[in-house]
Parts: C-alpha cells; sequence; structure tokens
C-alpha cells in the first residue's frame, strides 16, 4: 500500500471495542450507514485499469469475520440505501442507474442517467427516484419497485415477467425566469 495514498478504516462499537481495523489502498471520503445499522458504504478514490475513478465499498459486519466489498465503480458516483438495507440505488459515470443487490445481483433501470443527479431510495421500501435524459430534456423518474422486479442478473434481464412500475414527471421550463419550471 502507497503510504501516500493509502487510507485506514477502523469500525468500533459505543463502547469502544473494534470490530473491523483495515488497511485500504485510497482513504475513504463519504460514509453512509445502512437503515439497519449493520453494513457500512462508502465512497473511496479507486483505480480501474490504470486510470483514477471512484468505487463505491461495502463494508459487512453481520458476519463472523466482517469483509470490504467493491459493489460499483465509476465516476460521479451517488447511491443511496434501500430501507430495508438489502439493496442500493446507485448512479454511475453519468450515464447508469442501477439497483445493486448485497447479495452480489442487480439491475440497471436506466442506462441515460440525468447529469449529477443523485438518485433516492424513498422511505417506502417500494418508491424509489432518479433523473433521466429522454433526449436534450432531463427528467425525475418515481418508480414503484417490487423485490422481485431487482433480484436478477446484473446484465438487466430477466424481470421474471415483472416490470417496475415508472412513473416519469418531466420539469418543463417554458417561462421567463430560467430558474423556474413547472410539471408536466
Amino acid at each position: 500500500i502507497d503510504d501516500e495514498k493509502s487510507g485506514h478504516l477502523v469500525v468500533s462499537r459505543a463502547d469502544g471495542t473494534a470490530e473491523l481495523d483495515n488497511e485500504l489502498p485510497f482513504p475513504p471520503f463519504y460514509y453512509s450507514w445502512s437503515s439497519d445499522g449493520k453494513q457500512l458504504a462508502y465512497l473511496s478514490n479507486w483505480t480501474v485499469q490504470e486510470s483514477l475513478t471512484l468505487a463505491l465499498r461495502l463494508v459487512n459486519l453481520t458476519a463472523a469475520q466482517p469483509s470490504i466489498e467493491t459493489i460499483a465503480t465509476g465516476q460521479p458516483l451517488y447511491f443511496s440505501w434501500s430501507p430495508t438495507s438489502d439493496f442500493l440505488l446507485t448512479h454511475t459515470d453519468n450515464a447508469q442507474v442501477g439497483i445493486a443487490s448485497l447479495q452480489g445481483r442487480g439491475t440497471v433501470l436506466s442506462k441515460s442517467s440525468g447529469n449529477f443527479g443523485a438518485p433516492q431510495w424513498l422511505a417506502d421500501p417500494t418508491l424509489l427516484a432518479y433523473a433521466v435524459m429522454d433526449g436534450a430534456e432531463q427528467q425525475m423518474v418515481i418508480g414503484l419497485c417490487e423485490a422481485k422486479a431487482v433480484d436478477h442478473d446484473a446484465d438487466g434481464r430477466g424481470f421474471d415477467g415483472a416490470e417496475p412500475l415508472v412513473l416519469q414527471i418531466q420539469i418543463v421550463n417554458d417561462g421567463p425566469d430560467p430558474g423556474k419550471g413547472r410539471l408536466v
């Protein structure tokens, strides 16, 4: 590990006893605990094919031996935990929005994500929001997602016949004030 780039991650219990003490190739810079408090997701710099990018990494504290794995890479990279703590909604490379299952599977929701649109899983575990591009127009999508619809291979195939219901809400700016839009 290069000392100038490396980081150290220590996760401890409230009483101060360590659960995990790991050296990392890059220091983490954004942390987010799962809703149930059993897993920690974080962003850090990363390299893929000798190019610098970002990585979404997951610290699993539920196993007897805590582990860290890389869930996604890309730049920019945004994510949101599902309220049930078993999925991550991701936006990567200003190109794709997807759902990553913590069991190693996932699905692509859109291959035309909005620019710098951070996705959000809503408090209702069946609802999520994310931005997509429709030509030159950026749109907000509110999706109704059933567990069956997100439990398939990473290649984006196999909804088992259950396509998620997606309601698109388009924000249009057709007035004199460029900072204001209306929903249609």
